[in-house]
């Protein structure tokens, strides 16, 4: 029996088990060694998203605390200013109050007990959040006393720079957070990397697959999350830094080379919006993905930080220059960045960007104030006519200075309805000897900065936004005005309303028109708009369709200082028109400028061949009059005729006053 079994045969099913069994093992071995990594990746996972989850609620707070300070830093100067208007007082401690409120809402304690051990930075920061918080009661109530220059001087040598000084102690809070984050996570990963190389030191012989397979998990794995913790300070959209980002480098400038000068460059693309609206938000990103890139390629070589700001905003820090070289580099900038793009669809599109920079020490010392002068000079460019760039100065800084004032002043005399108003210019038609229309024109007599033209304070308004206000109250004076002489039974004339202002506002405006008209029982017929050529480039299809609506109601639509702009022609069959206004600068040239002869005769042309009406503005002499009339523009306006008048004054100005008036001219 015994040597039976010892010469046994062994069978297929024994031969196969020990065939299996070293891949057996070596399996087990790397399932233990799997699951041994798998368990530390989670160990990993946890700390690092404690860690990206501490440092975004960090920003979180600490951007709230930026917006809260600098909120309650705006309004408690505006209450300065406008402290002894009761009610804006109110609203603007009340806004100090709501800052206040959301500021403990968002206490740094939350954050802090996820540290350990809590840092003196978050008291020291907690601390300057409480000095900030007792100077500014100081300025607030000195402002409530109206001591008004002793709450000025507080607020200019104290708080605002105790304000600067909190702001640059949360971004090193910021820099703490992180750089405990990343303290935990060496920690935990040197832990980790000993451990699997210790087990594998005796599954080497068994495990070499699989060790290798679990390396390059672990190293994508810490891989991946370190672009977890990275994203934070890259814009997802474009791949460049951003705002965090660019903050942090401009602070590390200011911290470690504070004698090395370097400038900031605050860079937005001109009417990105319009391309936005009318080709759809893809092709947009696209467009920013080009623009950025090509950007970047003009800046190798350079020493340098660009990130994506916002929208289509970007800023550029470049290190280590000088006024001297600030020049050259800009203007290769422009060159390169203004140019045609061509994104995907096989769309062909021009970009340009306004450009404006500040230079540190030169222009300012805090990283608040080198975006705030770099954002003022590109708002410079944008009015001197964009597709440049503008250099920060103290004689800028002056002239914007200037408009804010009148910015504010003219809100306060839009809300009021004080020292502004309307006047009245007609418009003569002098083959028939009549007059059905006039234009509404405002006026505006400040008590402190005396006449302000047209030009002047309709052009801040556009740029401060104002501009919906002014075309709101122009639009609400005129339809009062013709309910006025509705009552008194004068007779009827239709009035022409400039409408300015982007997409938005100049369709809020329309609709307000509308609105009016029909709560006011209106004749539409007894209402015109009037479009500057300029504004075109603003209008949407959705705008084309309610210029129709307007159209078909019965109101006019000029094209005002026609020949002046580049776009008109492309309109001139899109839009519902029914009149072009030749601009005065043309009329004034007649008989003088052959080119501008020339235009004006084209205008006309043009105007007769697609059925609409001609007017010329600015006719001042009878030369000019008799020029036009010979050449079949039978509708005037300007002094020849009659100066902008008062509503009273208007039903006494006809054709009989200007033949009256043109029979002394030609006598004499």
């Amino acid at each position: 029996m015994e040597n039976n079994i010892k010469h046994m045969p062994t069978t297929n099913t024994q031969k196969q088990f020990f065939s299996l069994a070293p891949i057996t093992i070596m399996l087990a071995c790397s399932v233990f060694m799997l699951v041994y990594s798998v368990f530390q990746m989670l160990e990993i996972n946890t700390v690092m998203l404690e860690a990206v989850e501490d440092l975004e609620h960090t920003t979180k707070i600490h951007s709230s605390i930026y917006r809260g300070i600098t909120k309650r830093s705006n309004a408690l100067l505006m209450l300065i200013e406008t402290a002894e208007n009761k009610s804006k007082a109110e609203k603007f401690v009340q806004t100090i109050e709501n800052a206040k409120k959301t500021l403990l809402n968002d206490q740094l304690l939350c954050v802090h007990n996820k540290v350990t051990p809590i840092n003196k930075i978050f008291v020291q920061q907690a601390n300057m959040l409480d000095l900030y918080s007792s100077i500014e009661k100081e300025v607030l109530d000195l402002a409530l006393q109206g001591k008004r220059k002793s709450a000025l001087s507080l607020y200019s040598t104290r708080l605002l720079a105790h304000k600067e000084a909190t702001l640059n102690q949360i971004i090193t809070g910021s820099n703490f957070i992180r750089a405990n984050s990343n303290k935990k996570i060496k920690a935990i990963s040197d832990k980790v990397f000993y451990r699997i190389l210790f087990y594998s030191f005796f599954n080497i012989l068994l495990l070499g697959f699989s060790l290798y397979f679990s390396v390059q998990i672990f190293k994508k794995y810490i891989s991946n999350n370190k672009r977890l913790i990275s994203s934070t300070r890259v814009d997802l959209l474009t791949n460049l830094s951003n705002r965090l980002h660019l903050l942090e480098e401009i602070n590390e400038q200011l911290t470690n080379y504070p004698h090395r000068s370097f400038a900031v460059a605050f860079i937005d693309i001109d009417y990105f919006k319009s391309i936005n609206d009318i080709y759809g938000h893809a092709l947009a990103d696209s467009l920013l993905i080009d623009f950025g890139e090509k950007l970047s390629n003009q800046l190798k070589g350079l020493d340098y930080c660009l990130a994506r700001f916002g929208g289509d905003e970007f800023v550029l820090l470049l290190k280590n220059i000088n006024k001297h070289t600030i020049d050259t580099i800009m203007s290769d900038i422009t060159k390169t960045v203004n140019t045609t793009y061509h994104p995907k669809e096989g769309k062909e599109i021009w970009l340009s960007s306004s450009i404006g920079v500040s230079l540190y020490p030169d222009d300012a010392t805090s990283i608040e104030m080198l975006l705030h002068n770099s954002d003022l000079a590109m708002y410079q460019a944008k009015q001197d006519g964009r597709s440049c760039y503008r250099l920060f100065s103290s004689k800028l800084k002056s002239a914007i200075q200037a408009e804010n004032d009148i910015s504010l002043r003219l809100q306060t005399s839009l809300s009021n309805k004080e020292n502004i108003f309307l006047v009245y210019q007609p418009l003569l038609n002098t083959k028939l000897h009549n007059v059905t229309d006039c234009e509404a024109l405002l006026r505006w007599n400040d008590p402190k900065l005396g006449e302000i033209g047209p030009d002047t304070f309709i052009s801040i308004a556009e740029k401060t936004n104002l501009i919906k206000a002014v075309n709101y109250f122009v639009i609400d004076e005129v339809c009062n005005q013709q309910v006025q002489w509705r009552k008194e039974g004068k007779k009827i004339i239709r009035v022409n309303i400039n409408v300015a202002g982007n997409q938005k506002i100049f369709t809020a405006s329309l609709k307000r028109l509308i609105g009016n008209i029909q709560k006011l029982k209106l004749a539409p017929s007894l209402f015109g708009i009037e479009i500057t050529e300029h504004s075109l480039f603003e209008i949407t299809p959705d705008t084309v369709n309610l210029l129709k609506t307007v159209n078909n109601m019965g109101i006019k639509i000029s094209v005002d200082d026609f020949g002046t702009g580049y776009s008109s022609l492309l309109y001139l069959s899109k839009l519902p028109l029914t009149t072009l206004k030749i601009d005065k600068e043309f009329i004034t040239n007649i008989c003088n400028q052959e080119k501008d002869d020339t235009i004006i005769l084209s205008i006309i042309k043009l105007g007769q061949a697609l059925g609409l009406d001609i007017v010329a503005e600015g006719v001042e002499t009878q030369r000019q009059y008799e020029y036009l009339k010979a050449h079949s523009c039978n509708v005037i306006q300007g002094y020849l005729f009659s100066k902008p008048v008062d509503a009273n004054q208007l039903e006494y100005i006809d054709s009989s006053t200007f033949l009256k008036k043109k029979s002394n001219i030609l006598i004499a």
